[in-house]
């Protein structure tokens, strides 16, 4: 499969960089949540004004980390990466009786491969100002995956229609984190809108899709029971994700054409008939049947 994975973050770092240096002095590991403006582009979710958002960078890259340990809170600076998705084990205490639980969580995250300071902002304020001025160029996303899972639509009551679905992505990048042998990486994607319906129409597992958009940070309210056989208590907890809004969807291959939806309505009409007139009807039958 052809690969394409890249992201552009024009944003205000949030808090110091945590960043990890071993005994020989070698940077091992660092991280940091980045604020940042989706532009005004309509994603289909009747949001039209510049919307927040707070995606974390990750890195083990030594010389990525040198620039990292240096920047400060309200910095201002760049990121160029490729969206990064694993499953882990994540601490949940039981709010009952305090045993601490272990859960599958999902980790999505940026991971950088070029990071400059652009500026810096005396004061919170003044730096959401300067990234509302990037909001252009300070959250992008463009991915060529495919389609792991058939997209199911999101029941919500805002009236707006959803869709989502998980797609694979190739790497492009050796990531130091990670074994070799994992090359591919498996983020969500959610469309809004008229891009939900077409993608409800058009895509299916196996398609291939070229994605034109931004990343969009939420937390998903979780539920479980507590692992102490004493307590059992039930535990909702929350798990952060990093998910993919397209602004376009590009479908490239292996996808639902306009006559495959014209004979998948045939099709459907058919069946309605046969199961009204019987096994016996056929296209002969009056059109005005309904």
């Amino acid at each position: 499969m052809a690969r394409h994975n890249l992201t552009f973050l024009a944003g205000m770092v949030l808090a110091d960089p945590i960043v990890q240096i071993g005994e020989d002095g070698v940077y091992k590991y660092g991280f940091c949540t980045l604020a940042v403006v989706r532009g005004t582009r309509d994603t289909g979710d009747k949001k039209r004004f510049a919307r927040a958002e707070d995606p974390r960078i990750m890195s083990r890259d030594p010389g990525i980390l040198k620039i990292m340990a240096t920047w400060k809170e309200n910095d201002i600076v760049l990121v160029k990466g490729v969206v990064c998705a694993t499953t882990i084990d994540k601490k949940v205490p039981c709010p009952n009786c305090g045993y601490i639980n272990y859960y599958k969580g999902s980790l999505v995250y940026v991971n950088p491969i070029f990071v400059v300071q652009l500026s810096h902002a005396e004061g919170r304020e003044k730096g959401i100002q300067i990234v509302n001025s990037l909001r252009e160029i300070s959250n992008q996303a463009y991915v060529l995956g495919t389609v792991c899972k058939d997209p199911k639509k999101v029941d919500v009551l805002a009236g707006i229609d959803i869709c989502q679905y998980p797609i694979a992505l190739n790497r492009k990048y050796f990531i130091r984190s990670d074994p070799p042998e994992q090359k591919t990486d498996y983020p969500w994607v959610k469309s809004y809108g008229a891009n939900a319906l077409e993608d409800l129409k058009r895509i299916h597992t196996g398609t291939q899709v070229y994605i034109d958009g931004c990343l969009q940070a939420r937390h998903i309210l979780k539920h479980a029971v507590c692992g102490n056989e004493e307590c059992r208590a039930n535990i909702d907890w929350k798990d952060r994700t990093l998910e993919i809004v397209p602004y376009e969807t590009e479908y490239v291959r292996d996808f639902y054409t306009d006559a495959d939806l014209v004979e998948q309505e045939e099709e459907e009409t058919m069946s309605i008939r046969k199961r009204i007139f019987g096994e016996n009807a056929s296209a002969d039958v009056d059109d005005d049947w309904t």
